[in-house]
């Protein structure tokens, strides 16, 4: 598997919907002949900043070897937030990875810096228990680039990432039942 993101490095003007889909879809083939899947990951502030506008990137781009990056933090950077549509986004796009992590939200209503799960303030049980509405029930990612987590013993660390993601699949249960 290939984790992409389309970066605007440059600054450049964000390329047409067809001139992204046709180097999706290149790179999709040229991954296919090692035996690799491409999937897209949305990333705030660049060219694909949104999941709604990298799903409709996957969906032109038409490649059987291309897929979606689900990461929570890179939705609410973008200002996503509204879980109970996955379903519906979802319904004809292979979700290849799942990334959840946490983030405290900033007095101005941005996101701030990461933390680990469970101790932040996004909604990343709503996130979960969208994804499973949407028929996501495959392999899951903890992704935390975060100081506090830096700081800790590993064994410290491991148990806390550990009893986060529970304490957040225990709530993101309790939301779809």
């Amino acid at each position: 598997m290939v984790n992409v993101g389309a970066i605007n490095a440059t600054g450049e003007p964000v390329p047409d919907l067809g001139v992204l889909a046709a180097g999706y879809h290149g790179l999709a083939e040229r991954t296919k002949t090692y035996g690799l899947d491409v999937a897209l990951e949305a990333l705030g502030g660049h060219h694909v900043s949104t999941l709604a506008q990298s799903i409709e990137l996957i969906r032109a781009a038409d490649h059987p070897n291309g897929g979606l990056v689900a990461d929570v933090y890179h939705c609410a950077v973008a200002g996503e937030d509204d879980w109970t549509q996955l379903p519906q986004l979802l319904a004809d796009v292979p979700v290849m990875i799942v990334e959840l992590g946490d983030a405290l939200l900033l007095p101005d209503g941005r996101v701030g810096g990461r933390c680990l799960p469970g101790d932040g303030d996004l909604d990343v049980s709503g996130f979960v228990a969208g994804m499973w509405r949407g028929g996501r029930r495959g392999y899951w990612g903890i992704e935390i680039i975060a100081d506090v987590l830096r700081a800790l013993p590993v064994e410290t660390g491991v148990e806390a990432v550990r009893r986060g993601a529970l304490g957040i699949i225990d709530r993101a249960e309790q939301l779809v039942s």
